[in-house]
């Protein structure tokens, strides 16, 4: 997989939280099992993650990088 196709993957909306701060808004892809979290307006952010692990990745490259590792074990 390379960075492009990992920015063009499909997202499915799963849960969204609303306070009078922030809006947080979390998407998946099951094919890929990758998450994603896209905080606005307080932090305007997006955190990445696989979904079997608990750990927030800061970027796509990171992204990419854990889904790599992934399928080497």
């Amino acid at each position: 997989m390379t960075l492009e196709e990992l920015r063009n993957v499909s997202w499915i909306p799963v849960a969204e939280f609303i306070t009078a701060r922030q809006s947080e808004f979390f998407f998946v892809n099951h094919e890929l099992q990758i998450g994603k979290a896209v905080r606005t307006p307080a932090t305007q952010s997006t955190t990445w993650y696989l979904l079997e692990g608990s750990r927030e990745l800061d970027s796509l490259e990171e992204l990419l990088a854990a889904i790599s590792a992934r399928g080497e074990k």
